[in-house]
């Protein structure tokens, strides 16, 4: 079997999918199951199934991958799979339940469903070639059950935007230094003022809140905490330049 040959031929038709998705998203597919039952593909679906850890371990059958090598052989395995799937012979087998210890949660288990190795190969060829279809169509944000994808991923997704906005916001002694400046600088008569505010628009309470130093407690995130302070400094100072603008 040529491993090497089947390696660079499965990308190229994992790239054509890809585009082909990519570009008509609405069309239909046709011709899969040629692609799903040709060798090269079982092939590649094998090789990823005997570079697992779970090579080992056995399904319902008690066949693993070191006793299919030892008896049939890999070349007769996958033809004989491969005539199955043609055939229309193939049937899925159970999978063989285990239940696992959940870590830091003595007395509690997981179920894990065991398939067969012959069941894995299929799913596998299956995997191989839906995968590029659908990865077309996935948002970039998205980042559950994709390859090369984690929550590792997602916590950085969101962690870098948190870091610009606090790397971005003023400090906030700047913010009420210019406050008390303008305050004690740019104050108008309050005949200014009064005719400014009767010229300039209502004002709604509701929305307009005191340019006093706001206080953020322990139960809210950093982010959160600088976003509040930003927008209720900002409030402040917009009512002051509207209450201090010359005439």
């Amino acid at each position: 079997m040529d491993h090497q040959a089947d390696e660079a031929w499965v990308p190229g038709v994992q790239r054509k999918l890809y585009q082909w998705s990519k570009a008509n998203p609405e069309d239909a597919w046709r011709d899969m199951w040629g692609w799903v039952t040709d060798l090269r593909v079982l092939r590649h679906a094998w090789q990823r199934v005997v570079s697992n850890r779970g090579r080992r371990t056995a399904g319902i059958d008690g066949m693993t991958v070191g006793r299919i090598r030892n008896g049939i052989g890999e070349q007769r395995f996958l033809e004989g799979l491969q005539a199955e799937l043609r055939s229309g012979a193939y049937r899925p087998s159970p999978a063989r339940r285990k239940l696992i210890p959940k870590a830091g949660k003595p007395g509690q288990f997981r179920p894990l469903g065991i398939p067969t190795i012959k069941d894995r190969v299929v799913q596998g060829a299956v995997k191989t070639l839906l995968e590029p279809i659908f990865e077309a169509q996935f948002w970039h944000v998205s980042y559950g059950f994709r390859p090369g994808r984690s929550t590792h991923g997602t916590l950085e997704h969101n962690r870098v935007p948190g870091q610009r906005i606090l790397t971005s916001l003023p400090r906030l002694d700047d913010h009420i230094r210019l406050i008390r400046t303008a305050t004690e600088t740019s104050v108008p008569p309050a005949s200014k003022a009064s005719s400014s505010l009767r010229s300039s628009r209502p004002i709604n309470p509701r929305r307009v809140q005191e340019p006093s130093r706001p206080t953020c407690s322990g139960a809210h995130s950093t982010t959160r905490c600088a976003v509040r302070c930003r927008r209720s400094l900002r409030t402040g100072l917009v009512r002051l330049s509207k209450t201090c603008a010359p005439t």
